[in-house]
Protein backbone atom coordinates (compact mmCIF):
# COMPACT_ATOMS: atom_id res chain seq x y z
CA UNK A 1 0.00 0.00 0.00
CA UNK A 2 2.91 2.36 0.69
CA UNK A 3 4.57 1.53 -2.61
CA UNK A 4 1.29 1.83 -4.51
CA UNK A 5 0.58 5.27 -3.05
CA UNK A 6 4.02 6.88 -2.94
CA UNK A 7 6.24 5.22 -5.56
CA UNK A 8 6.53 5.09 -9.31
CA UNK A 9 8.38 2.57 -11.43
CA UNK A 10 11.44 4.79 -11.67
CA UNK A 11 11.52 5.26 -7.88
CA UNK A 12 14.37 3.39 -6.20
CA UNK A 13 12.73 1.34 -3.43
CA UNK A 14 14.45 -0.48 -0.59
CA UNK A 15 12.37 -2.88 1.47
CA UNK A 16 13.97 -4.15 4.68
CA UNK A 17 12.24 -7.01 6.44
CA UNK A 18 13.18 -7.16 10.12
CA UNK A 19 13.04 -10.62 11.69
CA UNK A 20 13.18 -11.45 15.40
CA UNK A 21 16.38 -13.21 16.37
CA UNK A 22 14.77 -15.38 19.04
CA UNK A 23 12.12 -16.57 16.59
CA UNK A 24 14.79 -17.45 14.03
CA UNK A 25 16.59 -19.57 16.61
CA UNK A 26 13.52 -21.12 18.24
CA UNK A 27 11.46 -22.07 15.21
CA UNK A 28 13.10 -23.51 12.06
CA UNK A 29 9.87 -22.89 10.15
CA UNK A 30 9.78 -19.18 10.95
CA UNK A 31 12.21 -18.25 8.17
CA UNK A 32 10.47 -20.31 5.51
CA UNK A 33 6.84 -19.74 6.45
CA UNK A 34 7.01 -16.08 7.42
CA UNK A 35 10.21 -14.27 6.43
CA UNK A 36 10.83 -15.86 3.03
CA UNK A 37 7.09 -15.97 2.36
CA UNK A 38 6.87 -12.17 2.66
CA UNK A 39 10.12 -11.57 0.77
CA UNK A 40 9.00 -13.79 -2.11
CA UNK A 41 5.65 -12.02 -2.23
CA UNK A 42 7.23 -8.55 -2.22
CA UNK A 43 9.72 -9.39 -4.96
CA UNK A 44 7.22 -11.41 -6.99
CA UNK A 45 4.63 -8.64 -6.94
CA UNK A 46 6.60 -5.41 -7.22
CA UNK A 47 9.86 -6.41 -8.89
CA UNK A 48 9.02 -9.32 -11.18
CA UNK A 49 5.36 -8.70 -12.02
CA UNK A 50 5.08 -4.91 -11.93
CA UNK A 51 8.73 -4.14 -12.80
CA UNK A 52 9.41 -1.65 -10.02
CA UNK A 53 13.00 -0.69 -9.17
CA UNK A 54 12.96 -2.56 -5.87
CA UNK A 55 15.39 -4.44 -3.64
CA UNK A 56 14.31 -6.51 -0.65
CA UNK A 57 16.60 -7.68 2.14
CA UNK A 58 16.24 -9.35 5.52
CA UNK A 59 17.89 -8.25 8.76
CA UNK A 60 17.71 -10.16 12.04
CA UNK A 61 17.61 -8.16 15.28
CA UNK A 62 17.52 -9.15 18.97
CA UNK A 63 14.21 -7.58 20.00
CA UNK A 64 14.88 -8.23 23.66
CA UNK A 65 17.51 -5.45 23.48
CA UNK A 66 15.62 -2.22 22.89
CA UNK A 67 18.77 -0.10 22.88
CA UNK A 68 20.30 -2.20 20.13
CA UNK A 69 17.13 -2.15 18.03
CA UNK A 70 16.86 1.64 18.38
CA UNK A 71 20.55 2.11 17.63
CA UNK A 72 20.32 -0.07 14.53
CA UNK A 73 17.33 1.85 13.19
CA UNK A 74 18.96 5.24 13.86
CA UNK A 75 22.14 4.09 12.16
CA UNK A 76 20.29 2.61 9.19
CA UNK A 77 18.28 5.79 8.66
CA UNK A 78 21.41 7.92 8.93
CA UNK A 79 23.14 5.88 6.22
CA UNK A 80 20.06 6.13 4.00
CA UNK A 81 19.73 9.89 4.30
CA UNK A 82 23.48 10.34 3.79
CA UNK A 83 23.18 8.57 0.46
CA UNK A 84 19.98 10.27 -0.69
CA UNK A 85 19.58 13.95 -1.50
CA UNK A 86 15.88 13.41 -1.00
CA UNK A 87 13.85 10.43 0.03
CA UNK A 88 11.18 9.08 2.34
CA UNK A 89 11.15 6.27 4.88
CA UNK A 90 8.08 4.35 6.03
CA UNK A 91 8.37 2.19 9.15
CA UNK A 92 5.76 -0.54 9.60
CA UNK A 93 4.38 -0.87 13.13
CA UNK A 94 1.70 -3.45 12.29
CA UNK A 95 1.60 -5.94 15.20
CA UNK A 96 5.05 -4.66 16.13
CA UNK A 97 6.89 -5.70 19.30
CA UNK A 98 7.08 -2.93 21.87
CA UNK A 99 10.81 -2.51 21.26
CA UNK A 100 10.24 -1.81 17.57
CA UNK A 101 7.46 0.63 18.37
CA UNK A 102 9.69 2.61 20.73
CA UNK A 103 12.61 2.47 18.27
CA UNK A 104 10.46 3.83 15.45
CA UNK A 105 8.98 6.64 17.52
CA UNK A 106 12.43 7.62 18.77
CA UNK A 107 13.93 7.59 15.28
CA UNK A 108 11.12 9.74 13.91
CA UNK A 109 12.27 12.51 16.25
CA UNK A 110 15.69 12.66 14.62
CA UNK A 111 14.89 12.68 10.92
CA UNK A 112 12.63 14.55 8.58
CA UNK A 113 10.59 12.47 6.13
CA UNK A 114 10.30 9.43 8.41
CA UNK A 115 6.74 8.10 8.66
CA UNK A 116 5.38 5.34 10.85
CA UNK A 117 2.26 3.43 9.88
CA UNK A 118 0.17 0.40 10.71
CA UNK A 119 -2.36 -1.74 8.88
CA UNK A 120 -5.32 -3.19 10.78
CA UNK A 121 -5.90 -6.89 10.43
CA UNK A 122 -9.00 -7.99 8.56
CA UNK A 123 -9.44 -10.78 11.16
CA UNK A 124 -8.92 -10.55 14.93
CA UNK A 125 -5.51 -11.85 15.99
CA UNK A 126 -5.21 -14.35 18.83
CA UNK A 127 -2.25 -14.74 21.22
CA UNK A 128 -1.59 -18.18 19.77
CA UNK A 129 0.37 -19.54 16.86
CA UNK A 130 -0.49 -17.90 13.58
CA UNK A 131 -2.95 -19.75 11.38
CA UNK A 132 -2.75 -20.04 7.61
CA UNK A 133 -5.45 -17.37 7.38
CA UNK A 134 -3.29 -14.99 9.40
CA UNK A 135 -0.18 -15.74 7.36
CA UNK A 136 -2.03 -14.76 4.18
CA UNK A 137 -3.90 -11.84 5.74
CA UNK A 138 -3.19 -8.71 3.67
CA UNK A 139 -5.27 -6.50 5.94
CA UNK A 140 -7.94 -3.94 5.18
CA UNK A 141 -6.81 -1.99 2.11
CA UNK A 142 -6.53 1.31 3.94
CA UNK A 143 -3.20 2.71 5.06
CA UNK A 144 -3.26 4.32 8.52
CA UNK A 145 -0.35 6.71 8.16
CA UNK A 146 0.74 9.00 10.96
CA UNK A 147 1.24 12.54 9.74
CA UNK A 148 4.83 13.71 9.46
CA UNK A 149 6.03 15.21 12.70
CA UNK A 150 8.74 17.74 13.28
CA UNK A 151 12.10 16.06 13.72
CA UNK A 152 12.74 17.77 17.04
CA UNK A 153 16.06 15.98 17.56
CA UNK A 154 17.44 16.63 14.09
CA UNK A 155 19.81 19.20 15.62
CA UNK A 156 21.75 16.35 17.25
CA UNK A 157 22.68 14.77 13.90
CA UNK A 158 23.16 17.79 11.59
CA UNK A 159 25.79 20.53 11.97
CA UNK A 160 23.41 23.27 10.85
CA UNK A 161 19.71 23.84 10.26
CA UNK A 162 18.10 24.63 6.92
CA UNK A 163 18.88 28.33 7.37
CA UNK A 164 22.57 27.65 7.93
CA UNK A 165 22.53 28.31 11.69
CA UNK A 166 24.87 25.90 13.47
CA UNK A 167 23.40 23.35 15.87
CA UNK A 168 25.19 23.36 19.22
CA UNK A 169 23.68 19.96 20.03
CA UNK A 170 25.55 18.35 17.13
CA UNK A 171 28.88 19.69 18.35
CA UNK A 172 28.11 18.66 21.93
CA UNK A 173 27.38 15.13 20.73
CA UNK A 174 30.61 15.13 18.69
CA UNK A 175 32.60 16.37 21.68
CA UNK A 176 31.24 13.60 23.89
CA UNK A 177 31.99 11.04 21.16
CA UNK A 178 35.52 12.32 20.51
CA UNK A 179 36.41 12.45 24.22
CA UNK A 180 35.01 8.96 24.81
CA UNK A 181 36.88 7.60 21.81
CA UNK A 182 40.12 9.21 23.00
CA UNK A 183 39.76 7.82 26.51
CA UNK A 184 38.69 4.36 25.34
CA UNK A 185 41.33 4.12 22.64
CA UNK A 186 38.65 2.36 20.63
CA UNK A 187 35.78 3.54 18.45
CA UNK A 188 33.56 0.48 18.87
CA UNK A 189 30.12 1.12 20.32
CA UNK A 190 30.80 -1.40 23.09
CA UNK A 191 33.93 0.45 24.21
CA UNK A 192 32.30 3.88 24.02
CA UNK A 193 29.45 2.88 26.32
CA UNK A 194 31.93 2.27 29.15
CA UNK A 195 33.37 5.81 29.20
CA UNK A 196 32.05 8.64 31.35
CA UNK A 197 32.71 12.22 30.27
CA UNK A 198 32.71 14.97 32.91
CA UNK A 199 31.29 17.59 30.60
CA UNK A 200 31.24 20.11 33.47
CA UNK A 201 35.03 20.03 33.94
CA UNK A 202 36.98 22.97 32.53
CA UNK A 203 39.16 20.94 30.17
CA UNK A 204 36.21 19.05 28.72
CA UNK A 205 33.95 22.06 28.41
CA UNK A 206 36.86 23.75 26.61
CA UNK A 207 36.84 20.87 24.14
CA UNK A 208 33.15 21.52 23.53
CA UNK A 209 33.77 25.24 23.02
CA UNK A 210 36.63 24.61 20.60
CA UNK A 211 34.40 22.32 18.52
CA UNK A 212 31.83 25.05 17.94
CA UNK A 213 31.96 27.23 14.81
CA UNK A 214 33.69 30.54 15.48
CA UNK A 215 30.53 32.63 15.42
CA UNK A 216 29.04 30.41 18.13
CA UNK A 217 32.22 29.92 20.13
CA UNK A 218 32.90 33.63 20.67
CA UNK A 219 29.58 33.96 22.52
CA UNK A 220 31.13 32.00 25.37
CA UNK A 221 34.53 33.72 25.57
CA UNK A 222 35.35 34.11 29.26
CA UNK A 223 31.89 32.77 30.12
CA UNK A 224 32.23 29.05 30.72
CA UNK A 225 29.34 29.06 33.18
CA UNK A 226 26.96 29.99 30.36
CA UNK A 227 28.46 27.28 28.17
CA UNK A 228 28.07 24.68 30.91
CA UNK A 229 24.48 25.76 31.46
CA UNK A 230 23.64 25.47 27.75
CA UNK A 231 25.19 21.98 27.58
CA UNK A 232 23.19 20.97 30.66
CA UNK A 233 19.96 22.23 29.08
CA UNK A 234 20.62 20.29 25.87
CA UNK A 235 21.32 17.09 27.80
CA UNK A 236 18.16 17.51 29.87
CA UNK A 237 16.10 17.99 26.70
CA UNK A 238 17.42 14.84 25.04
CA UNK A 239 17.26 12.70 28.21
CA UNK A 240 13.89 11.02 27.38
CA UNK A 241 15.42 9.60 24.19
CA UNK A 242 18.23 7.77 26.02
CA UNK A 243 21.18 8.76 23.87
CA UNK A 244 23.15 9.26 27.06
CA UNK A 245 23.28 8.17 30.68
CA UNK A 246 23.66 11.24 32.88
CA UNK A 247 24.94 11.68 36.42
CA UNK A 248 24.70 14.89 38.42
CA UNK A 249 27.58 16.22 40.51
CA UNK A 250 27.11 19.05 42.96
CA UNK A 251 30.33 20.85 42.01
CA UNK A 252 31.31 19.74 38.52
CA UNK A 253 27.86 19.45 36.97
CA UNK A 254 26.98 16.57 34.67
CA UNK A 255 28.85 13.44 33.67
CA UNK A 256 27.57 11.69 30.56
CA UNK A 257 28.04 8.30 28.99
CA UNK A 258 26.72 7.19 25.64
CA UNK A 259 24.13 4.44 25.73
CA UNK A 260 24.26 1.66 23.18
CA UNK A 261 21.88 3.52 20.87
CA UNK A 262 23.87 6.74 21.29
CA UNK A 263 27.18 5.00 20.60
CA UNK A 264 25.82 3.21 17.53
CA UNK A 265 24.49 6.49 16.17
CA UNK A 266 27.71 8.32 17.01
CA UNK A 267 29.98 5.77 15.36
CA UNK A 268 28.05 6.16 12.13
CA UNK A 269 27.64 9.92 12.41
CA UNK A 270 31.25 10.82 13.11
CA UNK A 271 33.28 8.18 11.29
CA UNK A 272 35.40 9.17 8.32
CA UNK A 273 33.33 9.18 5.14
CA UNK A 274 35.55 6.57 3.51
CA UNK A 275 34.96 4.07 6.30
CA UNK A 276 31.24 4.78 6.72
CA UNK A 277 29.38 1.59 5.98
CA UNK A 278 25.91 0.14 6.30
CA UNK A 279 24.88 -3.34 7.36
CA UNK A 280 24.10 -6.22 5.10
CA UNK A 281 20.72 -7.85 5.23
CA UNK A 282 21.01 -11.52 6.03
CA UNK A 283 19.59 -14.14 8.31
CA UNK A 284 23.14 -14.55 9.55
CA UNK A 285 25.61 -12.18 11.17
CA UNK A 286 26.09 -9.55 8.50
CA UNK A 287 29.17 -7.58 7.56
CA UNK A 288 29.05 -3.92 6.59
CA UNK A 289 28.44 -2.43 3.20
CA UNK A 290 28.13 1.03 1.70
Amino acid sequence: MVIDRYAQRRTKIRVVLVAQEDWVRADPKYDEQFVQFIKTDVLGTWQEKLRFNLDCEVVVLPFDKEGHVTGWLLKRLLVFFKEQNEGFVFVDLTAAPTEWLFAALTASQFFENVNVYSVKSSAPLRPSDYSETEINDRGIPRLELNSMRQASLNAWITPADTKGKSNDQFFLFKTIYDLAKSKAGDSSAEALTRIWIDIGRDDEIKAYKSSLPHERSIRFDNNFSALKKSASIYLDAVAPYRLFDVREHRRSGKSVRMTERGAMLGTELFVDAESSKGETGSLHEGGRQR
